[in-house]
């Protein structure tokens, strides 16, 4: 719905990645495959992540240290703690386009994403109705994906338990860090609803991971993998499947891609109080491959069920703007000019009748619904011209 601006990250990208590789150290011995002692659950970790062909995806993109790729499993136990730093950095810092590029590796090579989905089939199913087959097959996938799992959840926990000083003296939780550095202050999934930080507490955020963590663990603390996001928005998006553009993205224009629009019988025009307005969501070229992912976002999110609550919002501009055509105002100009030592111009006139709907693409992230009511104004303004 809005974009977020990756830049507003770099004060305390670093600083992130290190609590988070620091965090990793401190979780407790998960490993049933190395002999080595030093740094043991990040070892594991990289050591998994070549065992899935994940991390040849992911390193190189962010780090110009080492060339990793031609590395494999069993190479992991002769990394020295810079090699084994370069490699988490790779995935902790990870950007959208790498981030996408890993996930749909991930998926299309299918036999690695099957085999994780069928072991949370195995994992979650009743004991009493398992196979013995069954069984043993959990086991076997337990072996190759199970640490993933185990890190997707304790990775993230540690990580929002950790603080930092973004740069003002004051030491501060990371979820709170990312909502500050960003500078949000409404969900850019919806624009609907307020959240951010007050008095040093989180208020209607969470934290999204835009790439669930159930289907890919090894995102679970990536850093362009969380979106602040409000409850509601979290909840409906979930496990969802749908192909969606992040917030993040670069090349993401929601500003330009999708218009909230009233349309407007033309017997209205005539008669005020007759015929049937529609609002309504257009996306400008639906038919692109982008234009189909901003469908989605619009789909999943269920962004016309949630603003069809605002058709009182339209109804009551659009009579506003009945009521105060330009003729009107201009009549008003013309009254100021002669019985008035204030001079009022149409211009000042229409702020004051219209303010709400000033909007420019900078408030979106702080306003709600302001993408709304720019719409509005101009999609209506527009007609009325």
């Amino acid at each position: 719905m809005i974009s977020l601006d990756l830049h507003r990250y770099d004060a305390i990208k670093e600083k992130y990645f290190d609590k988070v590789y620091d965090s990793l150290k401190d979780i407790p011995d998960y490993s049933m495959y190395h002999v080595s002692n030093d740094n043991l659950f990040i070892r594991e970790l990289v050591y998994t992540l070549y065992k899935c062909d994940l991390i040849k995806w992911l390193v190189n993109k962010n780090n110009d240290i080492f060339d990793l790729r031609s590395c494999n499993a069993h190479d992991v136990d002769k990394f020295d703690d810079d090699k084994l730093k370069a490699a988490v950095r790779a995935l902790v810092l990870a950007d959208v386009p790498v981030m996408r590029e890993t996930a749909e590796a991930f998926v299309k090579k299918g036999a690695a994403y099957d085999e994780l989905c069928k072991y949370h089939r195995l994992k979650n199913k009743r004991k009493t109705s398992k196979t013995p087959l069954e069984e043993a097959c959990e086991l076997k996938l337990k072996d190759k994906y199970g640490f993933l799992i185990y890190f997707a959840g304790r990775s993230y926990e540690k990580m929002r338990q950790q603080k930092i000083d973004p740069g003002n003296g004051v030491l501060t939780e990371l979820p709170k860090c990312i909502v500050n550095a960003l500078g949000i202050r409404t969900c850019p999934y919806c624009n609907r609803g307020y959240i951010g930080v007050s008095k040093g507490r989180l208020l209607g955020v969470q934290l999204d991971h835009f790439y669930n963590r159930n289907k890919y663990p090894f995102l679970a603390v990536s850093l362009y993998n969380l979106v602040p996001c409000c409850g509601v928005c979290n909840l409906i998006k979930r496990d969802a499947v749908k192909e969606i553009i992040s917030p993040y993205e670069c090349d993401a224009d929601f500003d330009s891609a999708f218009h909230f629009t009233y349309e407007i019988p033309k017997t209205d025009i005539v008669n005020p109080n007759g015929g049937k307005r529609r609002l309504d969501i257009k996306v400008e070229d639906p038919s692109s491959e982008n234009g189909k992912r901003y469908t989605n976002n619009i789909e999943l999110f269920r962004l016309k069920e949630a603003y069809a609550f605002q058709e009182q919002e339209a109804e009551r501009f659009y009579e506003k703007m009945i009521a105060y055509p330009e003729s009107r105002l201009q009549e008003i100009e013309k009254h100021f000019k002669d019985n008035s030592d204030n001079s009022v111009t149409v211009a000042d006139l229409e702020e004051a009748l219209f303010r709400e709907y000033f909007t420019e693409p900078s408030d979106y992230t702080q306003k709600p619904m302001a993408k709304f009511y720019r719409d509005l104004y101009y999609n209506i303004k527009g007609w009325k011209q």
